[in-house]
């Protein structure tokens, strides 16, 4: 099982130590060079070490080495490390004293270690030659280690006059003559030159090479010639590695523990390494050149990737890579190391290879046209899928040197690899989680009309026909992560680029990598909604205000609180900024005050600065410091003294409230949004509007300038963003589309090539800000949300309705759409349903009618129905299609005559207390089940409309939906609840007791065809359960098999992560967040309620 690094550090180091007995001595944890860890890894890991300060016992203790980094020193001055490491600096130690250390060492070692050399080991060299050797050391602990293998090294003799040979040497460095005698005593100018090439690229690959690796690694990527692997790698250990153990560890030699091929070979100190790549220290014949050896490398890797094959591990595609079992074992089966090593490094090797070579731009070719999806296969097998967008752009940027060259001979490339990039952003989430999805959502959804796609398409599992709603070319949406629980109010980009800070009603703050929209941590304290955040200019602090009244500061890399909560205002915190000299933090409150504080200590500095009248809902500081604008909900604009916290002016210009502002970095110009609709540009020293910038269609809501101040973004309630010509107030391109709700955030690049936004849809998006290109339309341009789907009996036609009051129409078969949109009603469809005999569409509005339409013409039957007095939520149609039910906001259903139109029942009225949620007539006609928010059902005559029985009651909570069995002797009904109740459809007695298992609210039920089981949905989750009707259980193993033959349909579903199921538990495909609505099926083919209504077909052996 692949664990991140808190699991990691949680079960094998915190788990362990609790059991240590307290009185027992001390146990010390050695964490050795720290700084030589990657700067991430070793933030989370200092960060894990001080929050188990107060989990461990006391006599458990932490000894940390490191180099005097200055992000590590940061760290340690911080609570909680501050309060409880103490330092100790090897820098402050005079020289004598590290001398005596270093002779100490040699007096206790070399004795020891030459043994029956000498005559006399016991003082051996003697003092003068020990304290020469001190001398020679000035003061580095390497250099007298070094020696000390080197005199003693068994392979090359243990020669003690190897002694003699260090302290005469002249040599400027005298690390450097040590390692100069090292390699001239291994490898001598009298060497052969097939030994010497050898020794070159096993010493070249090991200084290379982007992690420790084995012998039996080293060997394979060096060694394209299987046959000949054995050999070659007793030729590595022979004739090469035992030569340099006075430099290396080696696995079976200097006495490491665990000794064996599969341990990595290991360099003692990176001062070998620095000596062997420097032009002006190393003049052996053995000089590393890195460009040279990362080709050799690259060049290896492309050999160790040459044979890949699709679903190299035969994984099941309804499988998770976390719920394959025995995953790891396939993995070191089907992967080998070489080939792991080759795919997580590959792009690496690559970008350090000099751009004019050919062998290397001829293979990086061949892979962007056979490779990629094999490539990230293993990537994802591995756990670095996340990574493969960085590494993408890596190679592009290593081709761009050449791209007219390149251009000439293949003008795919660069398109290749730059769709690839995309894919992985835009398939995220299915590619980390399942690797078969590469193959059986990722190729099957990706644009069509793209290089990747004509290159690629063909891999794409045929389990899926996308009849409707595929894309033909890549969104301006790089990525869009939905990981918050609620509305998102504030986004922020880090100064450089490369992280992004969200905000939201969930009282979280997360971080992404800006690249590839990864959750990189969250950040959990406030204890209400995060209504601001902001990044300090160095990137290394964040702010978060919120509605608990409260401010916080934040370690930006470690996600660490930093100091205590910043106290002060007496409501919600809505806005905060940084000043540009990272000093000073400004906010915004819902009491009508805006605040100050000291960045560094969270301290408040003055009081509260008042004036404002309503709330204070925006904040900005000028580039120098020196003024502060703030927005409030009394429409206006105030600028203040920053010193003297004074109001020095009051702008207004806006005909409705300010919403939000932001200032250029030369602090010349502000843009401010409104309520009104439009941006205003104004001069800052003037106070007058210079432009007035229109397009949205409803409240601007959010602001940003690009930091070279010729770039506006906007988002507005109207759901979009929009960019501006800061110059000229024009707007830049198209509106962007894709957010289902308002935008709250928005935030651009430091470069202008991106902005993120933030919206009440709880996502957070990543766009292009790529200008002036409209892209193509796949479908028509939308003003609207579909908010109800049905697909006629026998599958053949779609229609939807929409919240602009329309009806549309689809053929299920090929996605083309069926006349005109159907007009008539003037207010959003809430529901539709189409005869069994596919003649007669009826549609519910919340303008309180129905209306009727000929299917097959595309045309209106006759006026609207009228009858209803409020909203109609559900209608349906008998068997025999002669007759409708519908069901009202007003507590009514109606009973019609499809011919006539005409109220045939009025007895229908008065008996439910609350909205009618759903109705359902019985396969005979004879007899309507109606649910309610009331928590109750009723029974009614179908034919006369008259009450049957009393009011079914039992749920204690709302009836989402009901079914009637097909011999129409009993009714299903799912409540929010979490239950399911059987009644008696004659009488509408209740059927034994609820039917509990659900962990939420159950909004579809189903009979199987031979009335003996039940199927059951729950709300945006993929918990499917199948019941036995007689003895009301939750049905396993082979009876819920048993079941699953009896439907007539394979049931679908979507959950809260967006993969669809088929009953049975299996996964079928996962359709991006822009595509997704609520499901609806009838046999093979799948509609999601979504603007561009996409139509799925199942094949046969799925569904």
């Amino acid at each position: 099982m692949q664990m991140g690094l808190g699991d990691q550090f949680e079960k094998l180091i915190l788990e362990p130590l609790r059991y240590l007995d307290s009185t027992g001595p001390t146990l010390v944890i050695i964490l050795d060079a720290m700084d030589e860890c990657d700067s991430t890894y070793a933030s989370l890991l200092l960060r894990l070490v001080g929050k188990a300060f107060g989990k461990l016992k006391s006599m458990v203790k932490f000894f940390i080495t490191t180099r005097g980094e200055p992000w590590l020193q940061n760290y340690y001055e911080r609570e909680p490390m501050r309060s409880n490491v103490e330092f100790f600096s090897l820098g402050d130690k005079k020289k004598d004293e590290v001398e005596r250390d270093i002779e100490l060492f040699l007096k206790e070692e070399l004795p020891e270690l030459v043994g029956s050399l000498v005559d006399d080991p016991s003082d051996w060299p003697g003092e003068e030659k020990r304290k020469a050797l001190v001398r020679k050391s000035q003061g580095l602990f390497i250099f007298a280690s070094t020696a000390v293998r080197l005199i003693t090294d068994p392979d090359v003799g243990r020669d003690p006059d190897e002694l003699d040979r260090i302290l005469s040497s002249d040599h400027h460095s005298h690390l450097d003559a040590i390692y100069g005698q090292i390699i001239e005593r291994a490898f001598p100018k009298t060497i052969s030159p097939k030994i010497l090439k050898l020794f070159k690229d096993v010493i070249g690959t090991l200084v290379v090479s982007r992690e420790p690796i084995n012998i039996h690694t080293l060997a394979s990527l060096l060694c394209p010639d299987r046959s000949q692997l054995r050999s070659f790698t007793s030729a590595i250990r022979l004739k090469v590695l035992k030569y340099l153990q006075a430099v290396l560890i080696i696995p079976g030699v200097n006495n490491v523990e665990q000794a064996g091929d599969a341990h990595p070979i290991r360099f003692i100190h990176t001062s070998f390494v620095d000596y062997l790549t420097d032009f002006g220290r190393c003049k052996s014949s053995v000089l590393v050149h890195l460009s040279e050896q990362h080709e050799c490398l690259a060049n290896a890797c492309f050999q160790a990737m040459q044979s890949p094959r699709r679903n190299i591990c035969d994984l099941d595609p309804s499988l998770l890579n976390s719920e394959v079992q025995d995953l790891d074992q396939r993995i070191r089966e089907r992967i080998p190391r070489e080939l792991q090593y080759a795919c997580v490094h590959i792009a690496a090797h690559v970008s350090q290879t000099s751009a004019d070579s050919v062998d290397i731009r001829r293979l990086v070719i061949r892979f962007a046209r056979e490779g990629l999806m094999y490539w990230l296969e293993s990537l994802s097998l591995l756990g670095r899928a996340h990574q493969g967008v960085t590494m993408i752009a890596w190679i592009e940027k290593w081709l761009k040197p050449s791209t007219a060259e390149l251009l000439k001979r293949d003008n795919v490339t660069l398109t290749l690899f730059s769709d690839f990039r995309r894919f992985i952003m835009e398939f995220m989430e299915p590619i980390v989680a399942s690797v078969v999805h590469i193959y059986s959502s990722a190729l099957l959804l990706m644009p069509s009309d793209t290089e990747l796609s004509y290159q690629y398409g063909y891999l794409a599992d045929r389990h899926l026909k996308i009849v409707r709603g595929r894309a033909e070319e890549w969104s301006r949406t790089l990525w869009i992560t939905r990981k918050h629980r609620k509305t998102v109010c504030c986004v922020a980009i880090s100064p450089d680029g490369t992280t992004i800070v969200s905000g939201a009603e969930d009282s979280t703050v997360r971080l992404w990598d800006a690249n590839t929209g990864v959750a990189i941590g969250v950040m959990e304290g406030h204890r209400a909604g995060i209504r601001s955040a902001a990044i300090s200019p160095n990137g290394a602090t964040i702010v978060s205000g919120s509605f608990d009244s409260t401010l916080r500061l934040w370690d930006a890399r470690t996600g660490v609180p930093i100091g205590g909560v910043m106290e002060g205002h007496t409501y919600g915190v809505e806005c905060v900024t940084v000043s540009p000299d990272g000093m000073t933090i400004v906010s915004g409150s819902g009491d009508k005050t805006l605040r100050m504080w000291d960045a560094r200590t969270g301290v408040a500095i003055g009081e509260a600065m008042e004036g404002h009248t309503g709330w204070v809902t925006c904040v900005a500081i000028s580039p120098d410091g020196t003024t502060i604008v703030s927005r409030s909900s009394d429409s206006t604009l105030r600028l203040w003294d920053a010193m003297t916290r004074v109001t020095t002016g009051v702008m207004d210009g806006h005909t409705l409230s300010v919403s939000c502002i932001a200032i250029s970095t030369d602090g010349t110009t502000f843009v401010s949004g409104s309520r009104d609709t439009t941006l205003r540009l104004w001069d800052a020293r003037t106070g007058v509007v210079t432009r007035v910038m229109e397009g949205h269609t409803l409240s601007v809501n959010c602001v940003a300038i690009s930091s070279d101040n010729t770039t506006i973004v906007s988002g507005s309630a109207d759901y979009t963003l929009q960019l501006w010509d800061a110059n000229t107030g024009v707007a830049i391109g198209e509106a962007m589309k894709g957010h289902t709700y308002p935008v709250n955030s928005v935030a651009i690049s430091p470069y202008s090539m991106t902005v993120v936004s933030g919206s009440a849809d709880k996502t957070v998006r990543l766009w292009g800000a790529r200008t002036g290109i409209a892209t193509k339309k796949t479908m028509e341009d939308h003003t609207y949300s579909v908010t109800c789907v049905t697909i006629s009996p026998d599958g053949t036609t779609i229609v939807a309705g929409c919240s602009d009051n329309k009806l549309r129409m689809w053929d299920a078969g090929t996605g083309v759409a069926i006349g005109k949109a159907l007009e008539g009603h003037t207010d959003r469809v809430n529901c539709v349903a189409i005869s069994p005999d596919r003649r007669i569409i009826v549609s519910g509005s919340s303008d309180a009618t129905l209306r009727l339409w000929d299917a097959a013409a595309g045309v209106a039957i006759g006026e609207a129905i009228t009858g209803h007095t409020l909203s109609v939520t559900c209608v349906t149609i008998s068997p025999d299609s002669t007759t409708i039910v519908s069901g009202s906001v007003d507590t009514t259903l109606q009973l019609w005559d499809a011919k006539t139109r005409i109220d045939i029942a009025e007895e229908f009225m008065g008996y439910h207390m609350f909205t009618v949620y759903c109705v359902a007539i019985s396969p005979d006609g004879t007899t309507i089940v109606s649910g309610s928010n009331d928590n109750n059902l009723w029974l009614w005559d179908a034919k006369t409309g008259a009450v049957i029985g009393q009011a079914m009651e039992g749920h204690t909570g709302w009836v989402n939906c009901v079914a009637i069995s097909p011999d129409n002797t009993t009714v299903v009904s799912g409540s929010n609840d979490k239950t399911l109740r059987l009644w008696d459809a004659r009488t509408g007695v209740a059927i034994g007791q609820a039917m509990k298992g659900h962990t939420n609210l159950v909004t579809f039920v189903a009979f199987s065809d031979n009335d003996k089981y039940i199927v059951s949905t729950i709300a945006g989750q993929r918990e499917t359960f199948m019941w036995d009707c007689a003895s009301q259980t939750h049905l396993l193993d082979m009876k819920l098999q048993e079941a699953i033959f009896c439907m007539s349909n394979c049931i679908f579903t979507i959950d809260a992560d967006g993969w669809v199921w088929c009953s049975g538990g299996r996964r079928v495909f996962w359709p991006p967040i822009d595509l997704r609505g609520d499901l609806v099926a009838q046999g093979n083919i799948i509609v999601l309620a979504n603007w561009r209504v996409p139509i799925f077909e199942i094949s046969a052996n799925v569904a």
